[in-house]
C-alpha cells in the first residue's frame, strides 16, 4: 500500500507523507487458515513464512476484480484512480 518507488535500487519515494499503513479495516472480517504440508521450493530448506501466506493471492485477486468491474488490466500495485484515467485515455486514443 505504500507506493514505494525505486529506480536502479535508489529510492524515488523520499518521504512518508503518502505511506498508507494498513489498518484493521483493510483485512476481511474472517480469515480461515489452511496448513500446507508441502515444502516451499523458494524457501530455505523448504520453509514457508506463516504471517504473509494468506495475503499472497490478494493482489492478483483484487486486480482481477477491478478488471471485471472496469475492464482495465493493471500490472502495478497500488491501483490508483489516476492510473485508471491515464489508461482509459490511452485506450481512447488508440
Amino acid at each position: 500500500m505504500e507506493n514505494f518507488r525505486q529506480e536502479n535500487s535508489e529510492p524515488l519515494t523520499n518521504g512518508l507523507a503518502t505511506y498508507l499503513v494498513p489498518t484493521i479495516m483493510d483485512i476481511p472480517g474472517k480469515l480461515e487458515s489452511i496448513i500446507i504440508e508441502e515444502p516451499d521450493p523458494n524457501g530455505p530448506m523448504g520453509a514457508r513464512g506463516m504471517g504473509e501466506m494468506p495475503f499472497v493471492p490478494f493482489a492478483p485477486a483484487f486486480t482481477s476484480a477491478v478488471h471485471d468491474a472496469v475492464g482495465t488490466w493493471f500490472d502495478q500495485i497500488p491501483l490508483l484512480p489516476e492510473k485508471l484515467v491515464f489508461r482509459n485515455k490511452i485506450k481512447q486514443n488508440s
